[in-house]
C-alpha cells in the first residue's frame, strides 16, 4: 500500500501540470489568434484609400446636384467628364466595401469595435446620402436584400449607440 502512494503522487503531479500547460498554451493562442485578428482588421482600415467625408458629406445625390459635383471637381482636380452617375457609382462602390465589411464581421474575420471606431460615422453618412436611391432600386427591380448585410449591421451599431463616439 505504501508504494502505491509514492507512485500515485509523483504521476497525479505531473498529470495536473501537463493539464495546465495545455490549458495556459489554449489561452495563449486564442490571445494571439484575437490580436493577429485585431491587427489585420486595423490594417485593412488604414490602408482604405476612399475619402468618405468627400464622398458622402459634400455630396448628396438627391440635393445639390450641380453645384456640388463643380465642388468636387475643384477639390480634387476631376475632369468635366465626370457627372451625377460617375459620384453616384463611387458611392455605391463604397456601399459595396462596407458590405464586404458586414459579411467579413458577421464570419469573425474582422474586429468589430476596431470596425465601430473607423467606419461608424461612415456607414451612417453613406446610409443618409443613398438610402432613397436604394429604396428607389428597390422598388423598381424588386430586389430586397441589395447589401442586406450593411444595412443588418447598420442597425445593429444604431442599436447599440454610438458610445462615446465623437
Amino acid at each position: 500500500m505504501f508504494h502505491l502512494f509514492e507512485w500515485f503522487y509523483p504521476t497525479f503531479s505531473a498529470f495536473i501540470f501537463c493539464y495546465a500547460a495545455f490549458v495556459f498554451y489554449l489561452f495563449i493562442r486564442k490571445k494571439n489568434a484575437q490580436i493577429k485578428k485585431r491587427l489585420y482588421t486595423y490594417e485593412l482600415c488604414n490602408k482604405d484609400p476612399r475619402n468618405y467625408e468627400l464622398l458622402f458629406n459634400t455630396f448628396n445625390i438627391q440635393e445639390r446636384v450641380h453645384q456640388d459635383i463643380d465642388q468636387w471637381r475643384k477639390i480634387v482636380s476631376a475632369p468635366e467628364s465626370i457627372n451625377s452617375d460617375f459620384l453616384q457609382s463611387q458611392q455605391i462602390e463604397a456601399i459595396r466595401y462596407f458590405d464586404k465589411l458586414a459579411i467579413g464581421l458577421k464570419n469573425s474575420l474582422l474586429d468589430e469595435d476596431i470596425l465601430f471606431d473607423y467606419y461608424y460615422r461612415y456607414f451612417n453618412q453613406a446610409y443618409n446620402a443613398t438610402k432613397f436611391t436604394f429604396l428607389r432600386y428597390n422598388n423598381e427591380f424588386n430586389v430586397p436584400n441589395l447589401y442586406i448585410e450593411y444595412f443588418k449591421l447598420l442597425n445593429k451599431w444604431n442599436n447599440r449607440g454610438a458610445r462615446n463616439h465623437v
